[in-house]
């Protein structure tokens, strides 16, 4: 019986975990903002949008390339509470670090191509 219990109790464990992780990730957390244009062992290419004042929950990113297709203000906020705002300008890459945000945007559409790396982050 206890055997059972166990048992029973690391598989409902092992439940969980897997559904945070999946919902940690931008593209299952957020499907109607993220879409997968490209990907493999390498990297993964993802359109985002977002309307004015509009908000993606806390996810985890990981480091990458954005390249903003418009010119619009978006503010990160770290698991912390500590925010920052970030302006992009159409057509002007930008390093974007890995790490748990909020996204929101501003008065302005967010319409842009996020290069993710899959290779582990160098270190700091």
């Amino acid at each position: 019986m206890a055997y059972r219990i166990i048992m029973i109790a690391a598989l409902l464990i092992s439940f969980a975990i897997g559904n945070a992780q999946a919902a940690e990730d931008i593209v299952a957390a957020h499907p109607k903002n993220v879409k997968i244009e490209f990907e493999n062992t390498q990297v993964r290419v993802l359109r985002i949008t977002l309307g004015a004042h509009e908000k993606m929950d806390l996810h985890e990113a990981r480091d990458g390339v954005n390249i903003p297709l418009r010119d619009y203000l978006v503010v990160h906020t770290d698991s912390g509470g500590n925010a920052k705002q970030f302006p992009r300008a159409a057509g002007k890459p930008e390093w974007i670090p890995g790490g748990e945000r909020v996204v929101e945007s501003g008065d302005k559409p967010v319409e842009a191509i996020l290069v993710e790396l899959k290779a582990p982050a160098a270190a700091k």
